[in-house]
């Protein structure tokens, strides 16, 4: 028999760990129904005695790291077993997506792209040890923005769970662990159950601090004023700690406007940037302390975003220690602060040497301020200028964090393909645009297909001229 190869078909049985958690047995049924498009029949699930595929958790101490995996191939009665370890539930999510990659052809981004895995009658690969690297950024994630094109597939507001599913199942493909899911929407939406039950941990948009339902649908008929009303403010930030403290969330700490927008245009009494920063200072402090004293050591972040930056820059604003602060490009690609209306001081959205961490990055694979969009478009950023600004912000520090505007996803697949291997494991090369530009195009056309060939034309006299 040939003991360098793998051989999967119809016939293969995999061996899950006991009492699976809700992520991994989610990670399970994903794979499980990728072997049935491949080989057009269900997988059968066995004991360790007859099955070729073994998932398990790393019980020997052989991973070091969180959320890694390993695959080591062995010979048990005469046949060759795959053996897949995890050190913790998401190191066997990644795992299990990686073998439904690399084994059963499933690209990442298969649901946006319309691109599904070719049936086959058997796969043959080398059996080759595999293990995970470890982590360039300890935090990895989406931010599902503006989510105009998740809706209407169905009558159901908002966008219904097996929708969320599919966000969530390509984020954990490209090996993130973190998500924003939505902006402002209802919540008995699911969305926010669904990411946890596949692994995920929560964070929140800029202007919902701690997760909490925004002011003016909560208190339509009180005025957004926090010295006026910061009673108000404080029962919907305990209400959002209670509510989301047995999930695995990174909590966000801020003090915007209603309709994300700089908090004095609703309460304008606050004329000078002294008193601005030190009503944010105060509100961030006051959600820190309501977090703290029921979670110890619940890991936060800040945004520095648009007038925040500006503030923060200028020494008006005070954060606690720990709390991780996150740096925003502008939606068009540069560090820098983002514009209101047409005030762009365009400050340099990065930390200094000497600045106390930790530090991380929200990026826009698309952007919409109401003066300029690329919502429904590729955002118009060169390939080399996104990979430089965020090599750069990793070298200054900002490492602890990436969170992704990924708007609806499917239009822009190409950017946040791009920007994975940017953020991926540890000592990966740098994504060269040629193999990102076949990529795509083996995406949208298919390997060989009339479309793939013009656009490599096109693509060499563009070098060309």
């Amino acid at each position: 028999m040939d003991i360098s190869h793998f051989i999967l078909n119809s016939e293969t049985t995999l061996c899950p760990p006991g009492n699976p958690s809700l992520p991994v047995q989610n990670a399970l049924d994903i794979f499980a129904r990728d072997f049935g498009k491949v080989f057009r029949t269900s997988l059968t699930f066995g004991g360790p005695e007859r099955a070729q595929i073994q998932v398990g958790y790393d019980t020997g101490d052989e991973l070091d790291d969180p959320e890694s995996f390993a695959v080591r191939f062995d010979r048990h009665a005469g046949r060759t077993v795959l053996k897949l370890i995890g050190k913790d539930d998401l190191g066997l999510v990644y795992g299990i997506l990686h073998l439904s990659g690399t084994l059963l052809g499933v690209d990442p981004f298969w649901f946006w792209a319309d691109r599904e895995p070719v049936p086959r009658t058997e796969i043959r690969v080398p059996a080759s040890d595999y293990a995970s690297r470890p982590h360039r950024v300890r935090f990895r994630g989406w931010f599902i923005n503006d989510e105009v094109c998740l809706i209407g597939w169905t009558d159901h507001y908002p966008p219904p769970r097996n929708v969320w599913a599919q966000v969530f199942e390509t984020l954990l493909r490209l090996g993130g662990n973190l998500v924003i899911p939505g902006t402002d929407l209802p919540r008995n939406g699911g969305q926010a159950e669904v990411a946890s039950q596949m692994g995920l941990y929560l964070t929140h948009h800029h202007a919902e601090p701690l997760g909490a339902e925004m002011f003016f649908r909560a208190f339509p008929e009180s005025a957004a004023s926090f010295e006026r009303n910061g009673g108000l403010f404080e029962q919907l930030w305990q209400e959002a700690i209670e509510r989301q403290k047995d999930r695995n969330v990174v909590w966000t700490l801020g003090f915007r406007g209603q309709g994300d927008c700089p908090f004095w245009e609703q309460d304008p009494e606050y004329d000078t940037p002294e008193r601005r920063g030190a009503l944010i200072s105060r509100a961030i402090r006051r959600q820190y302390d309501m977090l703290q004293a029921v979670i110890p050591g619940a890991p936060c972040l800040t945004y520095l975003y648009g007038e925040i930056t500006e503030l923060y820059r200028q020494g008006h604003i005070t954060f606690p220690p720990g709390v991780a602060k996150i740096w925003s490009d502008n939606g068009y690609g540069r560090m820098v602060s983002r514009r209101q209306g047409n005030h762009s001081m365009r400050i340099p959205s990065l930390p200094q040497p000497d600045e106390d961490g930790p530090h991380g990055i929200y990026y826009h694979a698309t952007f919409h301020d109401l003066q300029a969009s690329s919502h429904l478009t590729m955002l118009p950023v060169s390939t080399v200028l996104l990979v430089d600004e965020l090599e750069t912000a990793f070298e200054a520090g900002a490492d602890d964090v990436l969170l992704i505007n990924c708007g609806n996803v499917r239009p822009h697949v190409f950017t946040l393909d791009v920007c994975q291997p940017v953020a991926g494991r540890k000592n990966r090369c740098r994504p060269r645009p040629a193999h990102v530009f076949q990529t795509l195009f083996r995406r949208v056309a298919g390997t060989g297909s009339r479309l793939s060939r013009r656009l490599h034309r096109c693509r060499h006299q563009l070098r060309a001229s």
